[in-house]
């Protein structure tokens, strides 16, 4: 089993969430390939909100735009231990 340092687990913890927010983000590539609304990614369904037959319907944008945040956030708060941990990690004490 390799031995990994643990100053190595936060920036593994960093690019790990950046990867997860990137996927997340993804609009323009889902929105231009995916065919069915049954396929498109919650970014693209995002979009009907916007631009509905009736215009744009800004409670239920809210809401959505809430629910899409709640992932990320929910992974940032079980990951945060080991940020606060690559911030001190190199520095001294003194």
């Amino acid at each position: 089993m390799a031995h990994r340092s643990p100053l190595a687990r936060p920036a593994i913890a960093v690019v790990a969430l950046q990867v997860f927010i990137g996927s997340w983000n993804s609009f323009l590539w889902p929105y231009l390939v995916t065919s069915s609304d049954a396929h498109r990614p919650i970014e693209v369904g995002l979009q009907a909100f916007m631009s509905g037959e009736g215009g744009t319907d800004p409670t239920g944008l809210a809401a959505a735009a809430t629910f899409t945040t709640l992932p990320v956030l929910i992974v940032f708060l079980l990951a945060q231990r080991q940020f606060i941990e690559g911030i001190s990690a190199g520095s001294t004490k003194g």
